[in-house]
């Protein structure tokens, strides 16, 4: 699904803006 593609691109931001994490995770429930 799409939505496993958007949460693969976002855990590479993640481990490349750890400090933002938290709206990277708002973004995976919304």
């Amino acid at each position: 699904m799409i939505h496993k593609l958007i949460i693969l691109t976002n855990l590479v931001f993640l481990l490349n803006f750890q400090y933002d994490y938290q709206i990277y995770i708002y973004f995976l429930y919304f």
